[in-house]
């Protein structure tokens, strides 16, 4: 019992420790040797653990992709079948804020360090159920008269569109140098990009 809790307690130093090394460099200067200077475990430990760093960030981005998933969830603490206008807007700020607070998750969830990411099944299940959230609650707005009917599937890959490149843009600091765009108060910013959006999927008259 021991000795499994002292490998999870390993692995755990190691993931926590290439977290802390990635908001502080590149994922291409992040090496298994550093993570274990950083854990203070011996150069070989980590690869006790990972076959190797694709394996181990792999598994930091299925984590933040979990994360990311109660992150959305939480714009309607109810539960996704009972969306609203509103909540799907606040789930685009949840969106918009986990990509400012969890920059190290959000550069390997959807960045290219990881080369094929369905060769990690678990960080495949996290991703699918974190679109699974955006995917559903259009499908509940569309049920209730609010989206028009259509496939989800690309609406669903539009509105992602919108709320990663205002993330991209915003953590570049490029809305700042255009008068008029999005002011300090960028959620108010975001929310007139969501109206302007959702004009266009509402239902013809």
């Amino acid at each position: 019992m021991k000795d499994a809790q002292g490998t999870d307690s390993t692995r755990q130093r190691c993931l926590d420790q290439a977290l802390n090394l990635l908001l502080q460099g590149s994922v291409e200067s992040l090496s298994l040797r550093a993570v274990a200077r950083a854990a203070g475990l011996s150069a070989t430990a980590p690869y006790r653990h990972f076959e190797s760093k694709e394996a181990m960030l792999a598994e930091l981005a299925t984590r933040g992709f979990r994360e990311f998933e109660m992150a959305l969830r939480s714009a309607s603490p109810g539960g996704v079948h009972l969306m609203t206008l509103d909540s799907f807007c606040e789930m685009g700020i949840c969106y918009v804020q986990f990509a400012q607070a969890q920059p190290a998750y959000y550069q390997l969830m959807f960045g290219t360090s990881i080369a094929d990411p369905s060769a990690y099944p678990a960080l495949d299940e996290a991703a699918q159920a974190a679109f699974s959230v955006l995917l559903q609650s259009i499908e509940v707005l569309q049920r209730v008269g609010e989206i028009r009917p259509a496939p989800a599937h690309p609406i669903a890959a539009h509105v992602w569109s919108v709320c990663h490149g205002f993330s991209a843009l915003l953590a570049a600091g490029k809305f700042s140098k255009v008068d008029g765009l999005v002011g300090e108060d960028w959620q108010s910013g975001f929310r007139a990009q969501m109206d302007i959006l959702l004009d266009g999927l509402r239902p013809a008259p």
